[in-house]
């Protein structure tokens, strides 16, 4: 496992950053996995993170850890994937699996996280 994957596993919530229009736009996420040395993390297209992701894939992932000082701020690129066995590795053990398949599986988006640059303090 990389140290990025690590750090922000090990601070559990983060949040992503993604920009609408002129301004960042943050939210709370929790699904993220290593999958082949690479990080993923899903969506669906029920709502806006998915037209910020595609319209401009520049994003970051942040997040604190529950106790002590430290914190994780990784900066790069989402891209996303339509790999089938991705998607079944980023549903095996998601909390959430029963409403993504209740919404129908089309709806799931996986976005692979390309990282560019990581801060770890």
């Amino acid at each position: 496992m990389s140290k990025e994957y690590e750090a922000i596993k090990e601070c559990g919530t983060y949040f992503l950053v993604t920009i609408n229009g002129d301004y960042p736009a943050a939210r709370p996420f929790g699904s993220l996995k290593e999958i082949n040395g690479e990080i993923y993390f899903n969506t669906t297209d029920h709502n806006e993170v998915h037209k910020q992701l595609r319209e401009n894939p520049h994003i970051q992932m942040v997040a604190m850890k529950k106790e002590g000082f430290g914190w994780i701020r990784m900066t790069g690129l989402a891209e996303e994937s339509k790999d089938p066995a991705i998607k079944e590795t980023m549903l095996e053990g998601n909390r959430m699996r029963d409403k993504f398949e209740e919404m129908g599986l089309d709806h799931f988006l996986v976005f692979k996280f390309t990282i560019e640059k990581a801060e770890i303090k």
